[in-house]
């Protein structure tokens, strides 16, 4: 039996080109991450607070969503924390412009 090979499968699997493993470099998956949702230091920064509990807590006094993780971890997405200091509610609602239709039946 070849080294490193799994000893309970001896055919390739189907979806498979030969018995290489595909996988998504954890670089790259890690770059889309950082720049998606703030870090940790970012986190602390904001909140101001080292403990999940109390982060969540001043999350949810500043007004931003946020999630947990399976591991306890807090998501903040950073497009959510850009929106809300850029000034933009994200309830607003944009305002229908619709022809005056009284001025039709005078």
């Amino acid at each position: 039996m070849p080294t490193g090979s799994n000893p309970t499968r001896t055919t390739p699997h189907p979806r498979r080109k030969g018995n290489k493993r595909q996988r998504v470099s954890s670089a790259c998956t890690d770059y889309a991450v950082d720049r998606m949702f703030l870090s940790s230091e970012e986190l602390i920064e904001l909140t101001g607070k080292q403990q999940r509990s109390a982060q969540m807590r001043a999350l949810r006094y500043m007004g931003i969503e946020h999630k947990t993780r399976a591991d306890g971890t807090l998501v903040v997405l950073k497009s959510h924390i850009e929106k809300l200091l850029d000034g933009v509610s994200p309830d607003v609602r944009v305002k229908r412009v619709e022809p005056n239709w009284e001025a039709l039946n005078a």
